[in-house]
């Protein structure tokens, strides 16, 4: 392991047993996170200082259940693992990144089901939040499709969504292996605000991007056609050239194979 992360409950407090385990991995000089799960409101923070006893650093306070800490659990981690090797930085390094991202319950998870033909490859579920950190699947070693949170869940705390608007725009605007991205909306509602900031970020940081109307199965041809273009319209009231647009239902499988070309096309480019 090149970083240990020891996991501490911030709900039962210092135990003997931590004690003991803590001693344990003192002797293999690995580097150490204290992580103190459970601490799931900011007045619970008092409970993690008798956790300096350990000696094993400034304890990181998380709830894993309501998504709190974790990014700066992530960064501790990033910047404790030690840099990667040459050999390790070959394989990886000229590997392209396609992403998808969108409001909860928009239909990420059953985009990359159907992208991959691999039922249940991603978590799906009619329970908006599923997908709760970044997760990589690499298809036929030559790129990543990867799914992120959604962004915007109403019904999390504000803490909650802060913690998810950090690890996705993290993600969007520092990895500089991301070649696309693939933001979804229902076509069955009228252009979000929340959408259209998000796309409005992406602009202006120049990141590039297309569109994927999901759940197309649910309206007609002519209710289809008019939802892109509401946001044809919205969109050309701001931008000069528009993003591509793709049409897609996991129900149905359409848009799948439009997709992969647009995806066959940016790694050939690349």
């Amino acid at each position: 392991a090149d970083v240990i992360c020891f996991f501490a409950d911030g709900r039962d407090g210092l135990t003997d047993d931590d004690r003991e385990v803590a001693n344990l991995l003192r002797k293999t000089k690995k580097p150490i996170l204290l992580v103190i799960n459970k601490v799931d409101h900011i007045s619970m923070n008092d409970n993690i200082y008798e956790f300096y006893e350990l000696g094993l650093g400034d304890p990181i306070a998380i709830s894993a259940a309501n998504m709190l800490g974790l990014g700066d659990l992530l960064q501790a981690i990033c910047e404790k693992l030690p840099p990667a090797g040459k050999d390790e930085m070959d394989e990886t390094e000229h590997i392209l990144q396609l992403a998808v991202v969108g409001r909860p319950n928009v239909g990420k998870s059953s985009l990359v089901n159907m992208l991959t033909g691999r039922s249940g490859l991603a978590k799906v579920s009619g329970t908006p939040g599923k997908t709760r950190l970044i997760n990589h699947f690499r298809i036929n070693d030559s790129w990543y499709l990867v799914d992120l949170p959604g962004y915007g869940y109403a019904r999390t705390s504000k803490t909650q969504r802060d913690e998810f608007a950090k690890i996705i725009t993290d993600y969007v605007l520092r990895c500089e292996r991301m070649h696309f991205l693939f933001v979804l909306v229902d076509s069955r509602l009228e252009p979000q605000k929340i959408d259209l900031r998000f796309i409005e970020m992406l602009g202006r940081e120049g990141i590039p991007f297309g569109i994927v109307f999901t759940k197309t199965d649910k309206l007609s041809a002519a209710q289809l056609a008019r939802s892109v273009e509401r946001y044809k319209q919205v969109l050309g009231e701001q931008w000069e050239g528009l993003p591509p647009m793709f049409r897609s239902s996991s129900e149905k499988r359409t848009g799948r194979e439009e997709i992969l070309d647009f995806i066959g096309k940016c790694l050939t480019e690349c």
